[in-house]
């Protein structure tokens, strides 16, 4: 008996097919035998029943023959396929489909397996059956599932890949992935079966670049590079590319089948650019700046050094740039040790109380030295610092700078004025001390002046003014008494303080005003006073008034008490 067409339709000749087989004797044993040795599972079903099952269905089945035999040929079949299987036998048994239909069974132990069967009519012992040819396809289903499943992830790599993927053999493209649409702008249909060449602006850098790139592969199985000239896009852009090339197979062969991918670098590249020009000109800006100024990046090494430095510590910039080990403090302490531009990353309290002033103002560090032996000259020298953190567009730290300047003149002078101001200071008491012993003499001077004062008044009242008023008891012409009268007002006035007094507190005061308050105070009438000046009462009372007016007196207020308060 023959097996399956190589179209998967059962074949023509059939053994059984449209042959009542029951007439022949003895011929069940003769075909029971051949069908046992064929590759394939045969059964013969009537009314619904297995009436024959060769070996092969016992084997696939995991049942016995006599297990088989009378069973229901539907319930091998998995309870899912049941309905399909049934339809599409059908549909072969009338003639409608010949191609084998696959489905699965539950074997006896309950593993599932998977059937290709095909079916058709014929006429046992006078009577319709149905003859079923099977070949168990578990391996060839579990195969081609496994193979389904490495398709479905290769493709999924390939579209997975964020760059462009193409295989390419004797430079001819073969397959290529969706990226390549996106970065070069061909489809995939466009680019199979063309040349690499398409990629390229001209023959010889095509030709250049299968040079470098088959080389590689002779020695390493890949090779990751970036190509210097640009490619091409389909619109005639240029771009950049950073590439990943493998062989396939363990070597190189003729055909130079090989794998690539492209990432398109060309806004790295302009970055790169755009990086290398700032950074030159923050160089030049830095090199023009008028304080020494230099900068390390994390690995410490200096990456700047200025001609400010230069000329500060007479170090020049080819003689440090591009070391580390705090090369760079060498110019200035003469010895290797952080200074301010590794501080401000890494606080270091040892070091940083090598330094006269310490401030942080955010970000920034700003101290002040005196570094005794500096220079070519070795002079002593104040230097004023000032670090900050170098940053990336990121925020994230790159390196350092720091600004340093010769303040030593601005110091010198500081301490001249602060000396200077110490001596005025130590003359400012001094003279102090001289004013506190003036007005000790001064003080002195007036309770001495103002003794002597008393000691006349005294002396006056006691042996001047008597003999006056023995006098004044006496008749005399008239112009005796009125010079009798001016000598006692004249004496009065000599030894009175009232009238220093009176006319120091109110200045504005005449001499008239400041006689008649004194005549007030001690009591006098106004017609005394009248006679004493020589003028009317009416005079005096004008007078009186002139007082409490200048003196701001009120009407309830006591003129004469007042007078008596002042001396």
């Amino acid at each position: 008996m023959k097996k399956y067409s190589s179209d998967g339709t059962v074949p023509k000749n059939n053994l059984f097919k449209g042959e009542d087989i029951s007439s022949v004797r003895d011929k069940d044993s003769f075909y029971s035998t051949i069908t046992n040795n064929l590759q394939i599972g045969v059964y013969l079903v009537q009314d619904g029943k297995i009436i024959f099952a060769n070996k092969h269905i016992s084997k696939y089945s995991g049942y016995e023959q006599r297990d088989l035999l009378g069973a229901d040929i539907t319930k091998f079949v998995h309870p899912e396929d049941r309905e399909e299987v049934r339809m599409k036998a059908i549909k072969m048994l009338k003639g409608l489909h010949n191609v084998p239909y696959e489905f699965r069974i539950i074997d006896k132990h309950g593993n599932v397996k998977w059937l290709m069967e095909s079916v058709s009519s014929i006429l046992y012992k006078g009577k319709q059956a149905v003859l079923g040819n099977t070949m168990e396809i578990t391996e060839v289903k579990e195969a081609r599932y496994k193979l389904e499943q490495l398709q479905s992830l290769e493709a999924t790599i390939l579209k997975s890949v964020p760059h462009a993927l193409f295989g390419v053999e004797n430079r001819q493209i073969f397959f290529a992935n969706d990226s390549m649409e996106r970065m070069f702008g061909w489809t995939k249909d466009e680019l199979i079966g063309k040349s690499t060449r398409i990629l390229f602006r001209s023959d010889p850098e095509w030709l250049d670049y299968g040079k470098l790139l088959y080389s590689a592969l002779e020695k390493q199985d890949c090779y990751i590079f970036e190509w210097q000239m640009p490619f091409v896009r389909k619109d005639g852009r240029e771009m950049i590319c950073r590439m990943s090339v493998a062989r396939i197979g363990e070597r190189l062969t003729e055909n130079k089948r090989i794998v690539a991918t492209f990432e398109d670098i060309t806004e790295i590249k302009r970055a790169e650019q755009a990086l290398r020009d700032s950074q030159q000109r923050l160089t030049e800006i830095i090199e023009f700046l008028p304080d020494a100024t230099f900068a390390i990046d994390l690995e410490g090494k200096l990456i700047a050094w200025n001609r400010a430095a230069e000329d500060l510590t007479g170090v020049k910039a080819k003689e440090v740039l591009g070391k580390k080990n705090y090369e760079y403090a060498m110019a200035f302490w003469k010895q290797r040790r952080p200074m301010a531009i590794n501080l401000v990353i890494e606080p270091n309290e040892k070091y940083e109380n090598t330094y006269s002033a310490v401030r942080r103002v955010d970000n920034l560090l700003i101290v002040e030295v005196e570094i005794p032996d500096f220079g070519k000259h070795s002079t002593s020298a104040y230097l004023w610092c000032k670090a900050s953190p170098l940053y990336d567009s990121n925020g994230i730290i790159t390196g350092a700078i720091e600004v340093i300047r010769d303040i030593t003149d601005r110091k010198i002078a500081e301490d001249a004025l602060i000396k200077r101001e110490q001596d005025l200071e130590i003359k400012s008491h001094e003279l102090e001390e001289l004013n506190t012993a003036l007005k000790v003499l001064l003080k002195r001077g007036d309770e001495d002046k103002r003794e002597i004062e008393n000691s006349i008044l005294k002396n006056v009242r006691e042996l001047v003014f008597p003999y006056i008023e023995e006098l004044k008891k006496k008749k005399y012409d008239s112009i005796s008494t009125a010079n009798l009268t001016i000598l006692e007002s004249n004496l009065r006035n000599i030894v009175s303080p009232f009238g220093h007094k009176l006319s120091s507190k109110f200045a504005d005061l005449t001499n008239r005003e400041v006689k008649v308050a004194d005549f007030i105070k001690e009591g006098k009438s106004s017609k005394e006073m009248a006679e004493l000046l020589s003028v009317t009462e009416s005079a005096i009372n004008i007078y009186r008034y002139r007082l409490r007016k200048k003196m701001g007196l009120k009407r309830r207020d006591n003129l004469k008490t007042f007078l008596l308060a002042i001396d």
